[in-house]
């Protein structure tokens, strides 16, 4: 649990960086190169991300396997583990790369509008793909171990140092070059340098953790089916978190989809800290999955849930109040979106987290198998629909979208596997969405009451904004502690 701790702690720090040191190196795009670059970026990461669907889920699923030869401390089984995937990330790089070159010819078609007259394409799109495919080639594999021994911290904390030395070089040169290739090509630079210290730090703290051995067929075969079901999974996130970008740039153009980057930006920042969350407990929840009973983790489940539901909470609010002012600054008026759109990214946000748990208990749980088609319905749903009302209500369409995929496909059978397979109790499901549906309405009391108050507040500006910010700390704060202390401790598991 100590090792948990110092990966919450390390990763809120990383955290921080990946929302100051973006940040930074957005608005260093924005005012010296133009809107339609954020685009740009936007735009190849997603593309990006969808092709990392390629890695199949193999890390997730591997880690799920080296649980139990790790706390039998079978050194045998952790080497014939760590074979296999090694070879396998070489192949998974492989099939990225291939995957990659072929979308080359469709890239055109994934602009509506023009780009950047300075800007080679294809160029600059192979420069983001090698960023995706060197770790493959590499040492990612290694990074397994740091996973699997509950020391994600030593990754989130080798990370740290090289997004701060990526993020200075990238403003730096674009603040002096003006030159977007420039910019760009510091991400493959620096995962060489990520990988290359990763695999020092692991060579010497497991010295006996080598390539060497073989499976046994019914290990293979059982590690395929939770590959397969990883694949799923990913296939849903990736859509969830990534087609919505390819979808508005192919629609609606560069310069809106880097509008709502801005925004979206924002939202991916936050949720970085409950990924933070979700990559130091994993560990810890499929080592309690191993060694206690269902009862244990089951209290421990409502427990880690409700302070989830509570930060969710607090962050959207915060979102709610703050977005516009904060735009505002940032960027300028003119590339605010409405606040419509503003309330449906909030709900966005929240519907996304009410997954977030869960889905880590699957994951921890090694439940990857069962139910595996249900993600693909969700992200072949996702999609549809997104095609479908964007070209009738725009930009709130794409948003509308995801929020309806995640609400009510992949929500309800993250509940389904979990408690069927693991807990074996449906019951529990009333209890569990219970708890939920108690904090959506007290974040709701409570934004209703900060939207009220701020009214109050006429200063303008950051002053305005900073005054805002507090009020958004303090009165859910207050009110979740009188609510959930005073009135309903005896449902919440506080």
């Amino acid at each position: 649990m100590k090792n948990a701790e110092k990966g919450i702690a390390m990763g809120v720090i990383n955290t921080i960086l990946t929302i100051i040191l973006p940040f930074c190196s957005r608005t260093v795009l924005l005012y010296f190169m133009g809107v339609e670059y954020l685009g740009l970026n936007s735009l190849f990461t997603s593309i990006l991300n969808v092709l990392n669907l390629s890695e199949l889920g193999f890390g997730m699923a591997v880690t799920c396997i080296l649980y139990e030869p790790i706390a039998q401390e079978n050194q045998q089984k952790i080497n014939a583990v760590l074979k296999f995937y090694r070879m396998c990330c070489r192949m998974i790089g492989m099939v990225i790369l291939i995957l990659g070159i072929a979308i080359i010819p469709f890239l055109p078609h994934l602009i509506q509008g023009s780009i950047p007259a300075d800007c080679n394409l294809v160029i600059l799109y192979l420069i983001y793909l090698s960023n995706t495919v060197i770790s493959y080639f590499m040492y990612a594999y290694k990074k397994i171990l740091l996973s699997a021994y509950q020391l994600y911290h030593v990754e989130v904390n080798i990370g740290s140092v090289c997004l701060l030395l990526q993020y200075t070089l990238q403003i730096v040169l674009v603040i002096i070059f003006r030159n977007y290739y420039l910019f760009a090509v510091m991400l493959p630079a620096i995962t060489i340098i990520n990988n290359i210290i990763c695999s020092v730090y692991v060579k010497r703290k497991f010295p006996d953790c080598k390539c060497e051995g073989q499976l046994e067929k019914g290990e293979i075969t059982e590690l395929k089916k939770k590959v397969v079901g990883a694949f799923c999974v990913k296939i849903g996130n990736t859509v969830y978190n990534s087609a919505d970008n390819i979808i508005i740039s192919a629609f609606l153009g560069l310069s809106i989809l880097g509008i709502y980057g801005n925004y979206y930006y924002i939202i991916a920042a936050i949720t970085a800290f409950f990924a933070v969350i979700h990559n130091a407990i994993r560990p810890v929840i499929g080592n309690r999955m191993v060694v206690k009973d269902s009862k244990e983790v089951w209290t421990m489940l409502r427990k880690q849930n409700d302070i989830y539901m509570w930060f969710a909470g607090i962050c959207s609010i915060c979102f709610l109040v703050l977005f516009q002012d904060f735009i505002t600054i940032w960027v300028g008026a003119e590339n605010k979106l409405t606040d419509t759109m503003v309330v449906l990214l909030c709900i966005y946000f929240y519907v996304g987290r009410v997954s977030g748990i869960i889905s880590v208990y699957q994951e921890a749980a090694g439940i990857l198998w069962n139910g595996k088609f249900m993600p693909l319905i969700s992200a072949m749903t996702n999609l549809v629909v997104n095609i479908v009302l964007v070209h009738f209500i725009g930009l709130p369409g794409v948003v509308i979208s995801s929020i309806l995929s995640s609400l009510f496909i992949s929500f309800p059978t993250y509940l389904y596997i979990v408690f069927k397979h693991y807990f074996k109790d449906f019951s529990l499901i009333k209890v569990f969405v219970a708890n939920i549906l108690k904090n959506l309405v007290i974040t709701v009391i409570c934004g209703t009451v900060i939207l009220f108050a701020v009214k109050y507040i006429t200063v303008s500006g950051i002053a305005g904004l900073i005054l805002k910010a507090i009020v958004c700390f303090i009165i859910p704060n207050l009110v979740y502690y009188v609510i959930v202390k005073k009135v309903l401790h005896k449902d919440f598991a506080f």
